[in-house]
């Protein structure tokens, strides 16, 4: 009788604590940034309360990095920096997924892309659109 409650109770155990490893899936969401031809800074993109997660790069660009602007309100842009005061920058080419970590944008609402840096921005010889991957960051 001992053995049989003490593995009952050890299973009541196990089963109350969470199973580790274990895999939410939710849905990725796509929006589109264009950069005009001969532009360097896409239109503002409102990211809906989701967090960007990926880029997807077009099959032709004008080699650059790429950075971001980002806002709050969609009015009042400022340049995207990490804890380490850096230009939060991406290595860019063509046709390409460019993964990001969901927590540099959770923060913001609103992003911009930028060919380039802040310090040198690069224009596109063509009009460019990327798409950008989004996902809901509470689990919806």
């Amino acid at each position: 009788m001992i053995r049989r409650r003490n593995f009952l109770i050890a299973l009541i155990a196990l089963l109350a604590i969470p199973a580790t490893g274990q895999q939410i899936v939710r849905t990725l969401y796509s929006e589109t940034a264009t950069i005009a031809i001969n532009q360097s800074l896409s239109a503002a993109i409102d990211l809906k309360g989701r967090s960007l997660v990926g880029i997807i790069m077009p099959s032709a660009w004008t080699t650059a990095q790429l950075s971001f602007q980002v806002s709050l309100d969609g009015s009042t842009y400022v340049n995207l920096y990490n804890t380490q005061g850096d230009e939060f920058i991406s290595e860019a080419s063509t046709s390409r997924f460019i993964a990001m970590s969901q927590f540099e944008f959770l923060p913001v609402r609103y992003v911009k892309i930028r060919s380039g840096t802040s310090a040198v921005p690069v224009n596109q010889a063509a009009a460019r659109s990327l798409v950008l991957a989004t996902r809901d960051v509470d689990g919806k």
